[in-house]
């Protein structure tokens, strides 16, 4: 320890104690310091206190202390207390500096000083600090990769909705390119099946017979495809419409299963018919026709010569009508059975039946099944063995029934019967020249298309009972329509340049000529197609292939309506009407009706004069009673009377209040007057009229 050269006259300053923790136990002995005294603690040793005294045994109590705990602080005078205690230190280095004042003398000992260290925490140390780096470089890191592997999985994310969305975009270009083809077949189609129908009906050759029948059954098998592809196409846009009725199932599905015998015959396949009697079920009768239609054809594709079907129609436990069909054949595997009706996969590949009479396999009319099962609100389920047996079955609920019946587009059925044959490009020419040459008296008739053959199939269609004209496109319809308006118009839809639904909407928006009446043909089958046809102003609108016969119908109805209207405002019948039980002329039923709009406005006025209603009118009151005299009406003084009285009778009719009262609001000022007319009118008292009127109504309940 070291003490400056007046430490010969001062006494030296020892430290004497240190009290740790104030235990006694944690005291400790300084005497052993030596010359540079030092203290080392503990974290958890921050309280303690030092003890030192100034070595004079002669006066000891003649010093007071003063300290400072490191160089830059001020001296703290702790008195004659030699003992400096210290609480909740920091960890650090400090300097702890003493000296002692003599209080006689005024004079200041050296400096004694001791080292204290109080050790970091354990959490603080090095290695801590260490691992709390470390610890925190590796959050860093954590956070990166989950920043990256966020932005990746958000990267897979836009890739797989775009990946979605391309697909959803292929899929329905797929299908409208499909449903457009089946709309071009529709009139090559009529143009077929015509020509067979003919054919079969008018010659009798066998070998003629035998391939044209042919012909028709490849027409007939085209035509069910061709709707299968607008029933899916209708199911998956939403259009299809349901309606619910009560049916009987065992007779329908009977029906059904019956129409496949001779396919199961012809193939050697053992069919099994398990239809439980007498069930009647609220669904609807198309929807689940298709239903079994499809899934017995596909147990029919995947069941080889031999094989084995069976069709079960039960109830179970009142509640859901349920068909299985089983066949055996190569079954399906597990995996692929959630891809069953994955409608991605329709029309992806088509697979050569094995089983003859049945076409090629698509997936389209399982994936029609599925969607009408969804529609009716079951569920379709499906139970394979691979390489043994496959097994449908389809639970339907009991749904309400519609309140009225629903149109289910009698067309969807594509009935292609009496269809007349086509007719070659030259016999165009010499129809409309043998036409030209007929009675002018004959109604003449527009028809519009741009198929040549379809034009000569109407044209000589009609050509028996009107002068048939032809147009190949809307502008030259116009110019034609132009030059002389003709009785009927018959358009189709889908034509270069304006369609035929611009086309009505042209000439139903010009005044010459509006009434002529306009039929639609058109391969556009839906539910919104028709609406738009109507909206724009089609009379009737009919889709291909059309049944030709109703397609006369149709016409003739028309242009008799509308030889009827013309004939009606060619007469002076078309300058009356009936007002009040009476044949008034127009402008007369216009003046009454002014009459009576005043009257009903001021009928609750007792002062309600004919001098009134003639001014109102602007005439005189003798004019007044003249115009009523040549509408054979009672006078103009009856007349408000009448409409008094029977605003009355409505009144006690139809509301509470009192006989007064509607003597009031009909205009009437005295009461014996108002009974006095009143039961002059209806032989009975207002009151009675009443009583009578609600004694009826209760007899009604």
């Amino acid at each position: 320890m070291y003490v400056s050269d007046k430490a010969a006259v001062k006494p030296p300053l020892r430290f004497t104690n240190i009290d740790i923790l104030g235990e006694q136990g944690m005291c400790v002995d300084v005497q052993s310091w030596g010359d540079k005294p030092s203290l080392s603690l503990e974290s958890d040793q921050n309280n303690f206190a030092i003890s030192f005294l100034a070595l004079d045994y002669v006066n000891p109590t003649n010093y007071s202390y003063q300290y400072r705990l490191n160089e830059k602080t001020e001296w703290i005078d702790n008195g004659t207390n030699n003992s400096i205690s210290f609480t909740q230190m920091n960890y650090g280095d400090y300097l702890l500096e003493v000296r002692y004042k003599n209080q006689t003398t005024g004079e200041f000992s050296p400096v004694y000083s001791v080292h204290i260290t109080i050790a970091f925490p354990w959490y603080l140390s090095t290695l801590a600090v260490v691992i709390y780096v470390l610890l925190l470089l590796l959050a860093v890191l954590l956070c990166i990769r989950w920043f990256l592997l966020k932005q990746q999985r958000k990267k897979l994310l836009v890739l797989e909705k775009m990946e979605q969305q391309h697909k959803e975009d292929l899929y329905e270009e797929k299908l409208r390119f499909f449903t457009n083809i089946t709309h071009e077949f529709s009139t090559p189609l009529t143009l077929i099946y015509g020509p067979c129908e003919r054919l079969l009906k008018y010659d009798h050759s066998e070998y003629v017979h035998k391939y044209v029948s042919l012909i028709k059954a490849n027409a007939e098998r085209l035509n069910a495809l061709i709707q299968e592809i607008i029933d899916f196409r209708r199911l998956e846009t939403g259009h299809q419409v349901q309606c619910i009725q009560q049916i009987d199932i065992s007779a329908l599905c009977n029906d059904i299963i019956h129409s496949f015998s001779e396919l199961a015959e012809q193939n050697m396949i053992q069919f099994e018919n398990v239809v439980s009697e007498n069930i009647f079920w609220n669904t609807d009768s198309k929807s689940l026709t298709k239903i079994l239609n499809n899934l017995i054809s596909n147990a029919f594709k995947y069941t080889s010569v031999g094989g084995r079907i069976r069709v079960t129609v039960d109830v179970v436990d009142n509640q859901s009508l349920r068909i299985k069909v089983y066949n055996t054949g190569k079954g399906i595997r597990q995996e692929d059975i959630p891809l069953i009706f994955n409608r991605y996969k329709v029309l992806d590949g088509v697979e050569a039946s094995t089983i003859k009479g049945m076409t090629s396999r698509n997936g389209l009319g399982l994936a029609i099944c599925h969607s009408m099962v969804e529609l009716l609100k079951g569920e379709i389920q499906i139970q394979s063995e691979y390489g043994s047996y496959a097994e449908f079955i389809v639970l339907l609920p009991m749904l309400e029934l519609t309140s009225e019946k629903v149109d289910v587009n009698d067309n969807a059925m594509l009935n292609i019967n009496n269809v007349l044959p086509i007719m070659k490009s030259d016999q165009l020419e010499q129809i409309s020249e043998n036409s030209t040459d007929l009675a002018s008296s004959k109604h003449k008739i527009l028809i519009v298309d741009d198929n040549t053959e379809m034009l000569m199939l109407l044209q000589e269609a009609f050509s028996d009972k009107f002068r048939v004209v032809v147009a190949h496109d809307a502008e030259q319809a116009l110019k034609e329509v132009k030059n002389d308006i003709p009785m009927l118009i018959v358009t189709d839809v889908m034509m270069p340049g304006i369609d035929g639904f611009e086309l009505t909407r042209r000439l139903k928006q010009n005044k010459h000529t509006m009434s002529v009446p306009v039929v639609i043909l058109s391969a556009k089958n839906s539910s919104q197609e028709k609406i738009a046809g109507l909206d724009a102003g089609a009379d009737a609108y009919i889709g291909k292939p059309f049944n030709i016969d109703y397609l006369k119908a149709v016409v003739e109805r028309l242009i008799e309506n509308r030889s009827k209207m013309k004939d009606f405002y060619n007469t002076s019948a078309c300058a009356y009407d009936f007002s009040h039980g009476h044949l008034v002329k127009a402008e007369d039923k216009e003046f009454l009706s002014k009459i009576t709009e005043y009257i009903e406005k001021h009928v609750d006025s007792e002062n309600l004069s004919l001098e009134e209603v003639a001014e109102y009118m602007q005439v005189s009151v003798r004019t007044l009673y003249r115009r009523f005299k040549e509408m054979d009406l009672e006078s103009p003084k009856d007349y408000i009377k009448e409409y008094r009285i029977n605003l009355a009778a409505k009144l006690l009719r139809t509301t509470s209040l009192t006989v007064q009262e509607i003597m009031y609001k009909t205009g009437f000022a005295n009461r014996s007057h108002f009974y006095k007319e009143f039961s002059k009118h209806f032989q009975v008292t207002p009151k009675d009229y009443r009583n009578k009127y609600n004694k009826k109504e209760t007899e009604a309940i």
